[in-house]
């Protein structure tokens, strides 16, 4: 899969929504950066979640970002950076 061994320590209990949110947060940055990613998985680390205010901190060697999403209609979700 593309979820670390401390995403799974941090989130220990996913769901469908949260893997959409993690991969959504990992490709949004993989794509800020232009695909300069050889490994997601490791490389991209989503932190943090808060459903309050539809935030997902990541962290990569670009250093740290702050994604936001929005989950639509039929469990679409959408991450954007």
């Amino acid at each position: 899969l593309f979820v670390s061994d401390d995403e799974h320590l941090t989130f220990p209990n996913l769901n469908i929504e949260m893997l959409h949110l993690m991969w959504g947060a990992k490709e949004a940055i993989y794509k800020l950066y232009g695909g300069d990613f050889k490994d997601l998985k490791n490389e991209v680390e989503v932190i943090h979640v808060d459903f309050e205010s539809n935030e997902i901190s990541t962290l990569s060697r670009f250093g740290n970002h702050i994604c936001h999403f929005e989950i639509l209609e039929n469990q679409l979700v959408l991450v954007y950076c």
